[in-house]
């Protein structure tokens, strides 16, 4: 029998999970279950920030920072990249935030200049 997970670690209210679970309003979407971390205010930027921040799933860098990945999401924003992707394509770099990688490539391929 599989056992059912469960998040005892982090408290949800409703904002957290309306944004984490935000649908594009496209009901065939939301039928299928997808969803989009993209957050409609600060605080709803916050609170993801904030969970996110719990998640050792995230670079080490941002692991218990939540303003660091706010900033992050927002500086991925204004680039064009979902909030996701900013977190693996930014690092700060001697105080300095900065997309890298993979992240800096496909912005670079996918500019029309």
């Amino acid at each position: 029998m599989m056992e059912e997970s469960h998040l005892q670690d982090t408290p949800h209210d409703d904002d957290q999970v309306q944004a984490l679970t935000r649908t594009n309003g496209d009901d065939q979407a939301h039928a299928a279950g997808t969803f989009t971390l993209q957050p409609r205010s600060l605080e709803e930027a916050k609170s993801i920030a904030t969970m996110l921040s719990r998640s050792s799933m995230i670079p080490k860098a941002y692991q218990g920072k939540p303003s660091d990945i706010l900033v992050a999401i927002a500086m991925g924003h204004e680039l064009g990249l979902p909030p996701m992707q900013s977190l693996q394509s930014i690092a700060v770099i001697n105080g300095h935030p900065a997309v890298f990688g993979d992240g800096l490539i496909g912005l670079v391929r996918s500019s029309s200049l």
